[in-house]
């Protein structure tokens, strides 16, 4: 039996956009995915005439690879109402609104009046010497203080990240603050620094919320649709991964197994390292090192006259010293009036995450009646006014990957392993990015990188890797 160009082991977004590269460069390529649907996180579920994001909910228009990838497979985007730009802060008992520019962040109630002077002194800090790590919560102190970080950071973390400040890695998480700070100083100057840099190039393009038409899911049709079907295998699951002299060897469940010239691993951080665990065995501590958050989202039907708010934004976060259990909400048919039946609201609820990973394990019941006290304290009304016509609960035990701090170096340490066995390559959230545009960027990288491999661009295969190269849309970018 001859092998195979490549075996994508992975179905998510990563797996799946690497296989439509490859296979559009021209590559035989399988790919592998031991649940019976492809996509991962991103699901897109019609519920009682409500339509659920069970993963992402949003991306945005300043996601080059991505955007790219929706025009190359034809798919309609579908902007957020322009209310998405207001979002709200569950604060002193009441949701406030964050401000949007420098004048009313100065009348704005999300920090008291000594915080602000506090945070009014970040250019004139001094900046701190490139170390090898800091948490965002010991930069956030450093440059901005204590209630910046309670207050704003925290929050923004959790809605992103589901993360904690505490643990994770200023230099994974925001190089361009630690670029800044090193660069110019102060935050602020190298914010100022990088705008006037845009301005001149004209490198930024105009920030939009989109989604796609029908849902995020549309995104994994879309890439399911470019592969053809005798190339998927799904539910089946990888055992074993063995090289012998050039040619990988995967053992799949039931006894089959498949012959590849490269083998990409697009699979979670752990299932990454139990299948490298007899390959690559230097890799696979680094790999289990990698914590990954719990998260809860609730997703709830509610009349919109039972609401006594207007709604009127993408929804709001809660600090963790609020006293709600709720991470946050996202007003979900605010943003797209299409996600619910008439007169009624979509709310996209999340709790637990890095801070709070025992919540997972809570009944159905106690989520939603801990959610609907948590929307009414919000909301300002009693929790008997509000009566749910829909409740669906879903529990995610790996949600979103944590870079905390030694991140970048265990990311190094995993790549040089990688290294010593030719062939074998790995995208995935776990390593430079959780954002739908970092997945789709790394894939794409990655499939660069592995026919690269496949055909080295020397005097014979110079030809063929250009015309298989052109067949790329942007893959580096």
């Amino acid at each position: 039996m001859h092998p195979i160009d490549v075996v994508v082991i992975g179905g998510g977004i990563c797996g799946l956009t690497a296989a439509h590269r490859l296979h559009k460069a021209g590559l035989s390529t399988t790919l592998v995915e031991r649940e019976p649907y492809l996509g991962g996180k991103i699901q897109t579920r019609n519920h009682e005439g409500f339509m659920l994001e069970l993963g992402p909910n949003t991306m945005h228009s300043r996601g080059q690879a991505l955007m790219d990838l929706c025009q190359e497979l034809n798919l309609p985007l579908e902007p957020t109402a322009p209310l998405a730009k207001k979002r709200y802060l569950y604060l002193n008992e009441k949701l406030t609104a964050l401000p949007t520019d420098p004048l009313s962040f100065l009348a704005s109630p999300v920090l008291p009046i000594g915080a602000k002077l506090r945070m009014m002194q970040e250019p004139w800090l001094r900046s701190h010497p490139v170390s090898n790590d800091e948490t965002v919560a010991d930069f956030t102190r450093r440059r901005l203080g204590e209630k910046a970080l309670d207050n704003l950071m925290a929050p923004f973390l959790s809605g992103v990240y589901a993360g904690d400040p505490e643990t994770l890695s200023l230099q994974a998480v925001f190089p361009k603050l630690a670029h800044w700070e090193q660069r110019s100083g102060s935050i602020v100057k190298g914010l100022m620094a990088s705008r006037k840099d845009n301005k001149r190039t004209g490198r930024k393009p105009k920030y939009q919320l989109l989604s796609l038409d029908g849902g995020m899911q549309r995104l994994i049709q879309g890439l399911s649709e470019s592969i053809p079907n005798n190339q998927i295998r799904l539910g089946v699951s990888v055992q074993r991964i063995e090289r012998v002299h050039d040619t990988y060897h995967v053992q799949l469940e039931h006894g089959e197994t498949l012959l590849a010239r490269a083998i990409l691993l697009a699979t979670p951080a752990k299932t990454t390292a139990q299948l490298l665990f007899g390959l690559v065995p230097d890799a696979s501590p680094a790999l289990e090192a990698i914590p990954y958050a719990t998260l809860t989202v609730v997703h709830m039907g509610l009349p919109h006259t039972q609401i006594r708010h207007p709604l009127d934004g993408f929804g709001f976060l809660a600090p963790k010293q609020s006293g709600l259990d709720l991470l946050g909400s996202i007003w979900s048919s605010s943003l797209f009036p299409n996600r619910a039946p008439q007169g009624q609201a979509l709310l996209t609820c999340m709790l637990g995450g890095a801070t709070r990973p025992d919540i997972v394990d809570w009944e159905d019941e106690k989520l939603t009646d801990v959610t609907l006290r948590d929307l009414a304290l919000s909301f300002g009304q009693p929790k008997e006014s509000l009566q749910p016509t829909m409740v669906q609960v879903s529990r995610y035990f790996e949600a979103i990957p944590q870079y905390t701090v030694g991140h970048l170096d265990r990311v190094r340490h995993i790549e040089g392993a990688l290294r010593q066995s030719p062939g074998l390559f790995a995208t995935g959230n776990y390593l430079k990015g959780v954002s739908l545009n970092d997945c789709v960027t790394h894939a794409n990288e990655t499939a660069a990188d592995l026919l690269n491999y496949l055909i080295p661009p020397d005097s014979s295969g110079e030809m063929i890797l250009q015309q298989r190269r052109s067949s790329f849309t942007e893959i580096s970018e």
